[in-house]
């Protein structure tokens, strides 16, 4: 068991602590960078996720995920402290175990009355609100994911007059519905993918308009969230 710090947005924050988030899906980084063409296959060998050439026998080389089952993802996002701590920086903030005692704010969810913001990637373990324990991994082709799996991914949905809508990405405010009778007009998707659908919007938000169209190799990773820091849950055990 390995403890590992993990970047979130806002909207994915929110959907881990609405519950809708069960799932993400990173790009594996492996030493050859051929392993995303057509014609290579990653599956596993002697218990490791390893790159092959189609039909061969022996790997080309190991994949390196970021993380294994077991594994505790501690959760980075926005963040801003009082404004008595402008100017320090994150590691010499301490707040003794008490991060209210700073004035920790999220900006997910929090109003920051103009505290400035800080960086995710500067995020202290100690500010951090939200645990995950890694449950599965495995490597799979991007475009491969499943309906199910894409509503796991935490995508934003509603209900319009009984009809399922889900968050296009693309753009604020935008959405998708599949709802019949909007068929053929703007966001019209039908509701048997439309999950799907609004998780390559998603994922291109992040990663650029041609980053699905490239299907690469990804890490998709499974686990369940604990609405606490992770030092918070060592010492509850210890209790």
């Amino acid at each position: 068991m390995v403890d590992r710090p993990i970047i979130f947005s806002a909207p994915m924050i929110r959907a881990l602590l609405a519950g809708r988030k069960t799932q993400t899906r990173r790009l594996c980084k492996p030493m050859n960078k051929w392993v995303h063409q057509e014609g290579r296959e990653v599956r596993l060998h002697q218990g490791q996720w390893c790159h092959f050439l189609q039909d061969a026998e022996l790997p080309i080389e190991r994949l390196r995920l970021p993380w294994q089952v077991g594994d505790r993802l501690w959760v980075r996002e926005t963040w801003a402290v009082g404004n008595i701590y402008d100017g320090i920086p994150p590691r010499n903030i301490n707040p003794g175990g008490k991060p209210n005692w700073c004035g920790i704010r999220y900006a997910a969810t929090d109003e920051r009355l103009g505290i400035k913001d800080r960086s995710p990637i500067h995020m202290p373990r100690w500010a951090s609100r939200l645990t995950l324990i890694v449950t599965d991994v495995r490597v799979e082709r991007l475009q491969d994911i499943s309906e199910e799996d894409a509503r796991a991914e935490g995508c934003e949905h509603d209900l319009w007059d009984h009809a399922l809508a889900v968050r296009d990405y693309s753009a604020p405010d935008k959405w998708l519905c599949g709802w019949g009778t909007l068929e053929g007009r703007p966001g019209y998707v039908p509701e048997e993918r439309i999950f799907r659908e609004s998780f390559r919007s998603l994922w291109e938000s992040i990663n650029g308009a041609k980053s699905w169209a490239d299907n690469p190799w990804i890490c998709a990773s499974s686990f369940r969230v604990i609405q606490q820091n992770i030092d918070a849950i060592d010492i509850g055990r210890a209790a």
